[in-house]
């Protein structure tokens, strides 16, 4: 997609995720829009675009919360990256994939968040946190997630795949 596609679509998923998702709390949680963005451009485009999107969505949230400028756009650029390695490994079309790679994301941005609070005295039992907060983003984040993913699947720019997959065939013809 293009760069101001982007850029719109993660200005507008900061707006929901501070507003109209704030009405969706399913089991005390509210689903994390950014980080299903974030992962979603990491397995359809790769690592940089992952760790791009999960970077400027956690900022804008960060400055928008005003709290521990940083901590969001690190725990959602990190899962973007992840994700995006799985980019070249995986069929873009299985929607399986970004179900269990946005539960992984979610676990381990969350887990990322944990520490960097507890590091700064913010002090949650691990337990309660991983059974009121962790668990149940994570499932909540995997079930919206292939909903997400095939929207942006779908308006993937079919020339970006094609020359991927050009790109890949004639990397191993070389080897």
């Amino acid at each position: 997609m293009k760069w101001w596609v982007t850029v719109g679509l993660t200005l507008a998923a900061v707006v929901a995720q501070s507003t109209l998702l704030d009405k969706v709390i399913v089991f005390g949680v509210k689903p994390d829009l950014l980080l299903l963005l974030a992962v979603a451009y990491g397995l359809l485009y790769g690592p940089v675009r992952g760790a791009a999107v999960g970077f400027l969505g956690g900022i804008l949230q960060d400055l928008l919360v005003g709290r521990l400028i940083g901590l969001h756009a690190l725990s959602k650029a990190v899962a973007g990256a992840l994700a995006g390695l799985a980019e070249r490994e995986v069929f873009k079309e299985n929607l399986a994939m970004p179900f269990l790679l946005t539960m992984v994301g979610t676990v381990l941005s969350e887990l990322l968040v944990y520490g960097v609070l507890y590091a700064v005295g913010r002090h949650m039992p691990l337990a309660q946190a991983w059974k009121q907060v962790i668990v149940p983003e994570a499932i909540y984040n995997a079930v919206l997630s292939p909903f997400l993913y095939r929207i942006l699947y779908r308006h993937a720019p079919s020339w970006y795949v094609e020359a991927e997959a050009l790109t890949r065939s004639r990397s191993s013809l070389r080897r």
